[in-house]
């Protein structure tokens, strides 16, 4: 377990959580948090994890397509709140509904009770939304101890395109995460999360000319995946030696939470840090938490494509990474023996 300070107010505590299948979720949560999506995997794990106090399932203004409609009859018959902000409106709905959510589910920080549950699943999230999900969950944890499970369901395998998708931006997933560097004349360096669409890492490392580099590479259910990484990213081979290239299994979120914090560690004494979150959306949030240990030094940045609704569908399998907040985390805990900052 690590613990690092996000402000003087809060601290925040990085746990494992046990890898199971939806078939055996095994908790209870007070407040549950879903995302209204079109693939059919977007209410997998809120079908598994059942009911709870507080339940939201928050939608988009665009790509309604594939099981949209049946997601959306599925989280209101079975008593989510059901909303469908733009992304500019989801920042300020999320402050309001969670706010709310967990002033009614528990007591403040300073009294003796127990932390109040949290899930939020990533699985069909946005990069941004993922970002603004743990940041509002940030600034709550400044009142009320909150234990929050970020979970995530991998889709089976599906082939990618088979043309590359247009590269529309190249940004912070919000202005949290831009990261402020000490000394910006520092040489950049960049942890790259890969993912299997036609050399979109490659090109991001061009655009943003990145000279120092460590890619990251998904070992998931189905070795299919890791083949397609491989051959969709094969521009970064000649450039990148072996040893920078690391894999990590998304089975394990914590272990990868621990690679990836260590090696911004080293990074930030020799430069600059940047983290591009591509790949699978747990390699997103897990990397969004590590850089909350560095922050405001590192910044995480999102390459984001023009989207083709594809439907997925969930493996059943269930993974996820725990945070906890404030006065819920353990005194003593800390993983390597010392509180940073």
């Amino acid at each position: 377990m690590i613990v690092a300070p996000y402000s003087k107010l809060v601290e925040v505590q990085v746990r494992p959580f046990t890898a199971r299948t939806l078939k055996e979720p095994d908790e209870a949560y007070d407040i549950v948090l879903a995302t209204l999506g079109y693939e059919e995997r977007a209410r997998a794990i809120a079908q598994a994890v059942g009911s709870a106090p507080h339940l939201a399932a928050c939608g988009f203004d665009s790509h309604r397509a594939l099981s949209y409609e049946e997601n959306r009859a599925w989280f209101s018959d079975n008593g989510f709140l059901v909303v469908e902000p733009g992304d500019a409106n989801y920042r300020a709905w999320l402050d309001t509904w969670l706010s709310e959510a967990v002033a009614s589910a528990g007591t403040t920080a300073g009294d003796v009770a127990p932390p109040i549950r949290v899930a939020i699943d990533v699985s069909s999230m946005t990069r941004s939304r993922i970002a603004y999900a743990l940041e509002t969950a940030l600034q709550l944890g400044e009142r009320h101890p909150l234990a929050v499970d970020f979970l995530y369901t991998p889709a089976l395998y599906l082939d990618p395109p088979e043309e590359p998708d247009f590269t529309a931006s190249i940004e912070p997933v919000t202005p949290f995460f831009r990261g402020w560097p000490p000394d910006p004349m520092r040489p950049p360096a960049a942890l790259i999360g890969l993912g299997y669409e036609i050399d979109k890492a490659a090109g991001a490392k061009e655009y943003l000319e990145l000279k120092d580099i460590w890619a990251f590479m998904a070992e998931g259910d189905d070795p299919l995946y890791a083949e397609k990484v491989r051959e969709n990213n094969e521009l970064l081979w000649d450039e990148i030696e072996s040893e920078r290239v690391v894999q990590y299994a998304i089975s394990d979120p914590y272990g990868l939470f621990v690679q990836l914090e260590s090696q911004l560690f080293g990074m930030l004494r020799q430069g600059r840090a940047l983290v591009l979150p591509m790949g699978p959306k747990i390699f997103a949030l897990v990397s969004m938490v590590a850089a909350l240990h560095h922050h405001p030094e590192v910044g995480v940045w999102r390459v984001r494509q023009l989207e083709t609704p594809v439907q997925r569908v969930s493996s059943g399998q269930l993974y996820g990474l725990r945070v906890l907040l404030g006065s819920a985390v353990e005194d003593g805990a800390a993983a390597r023996g010392h509180k940073p900052g």
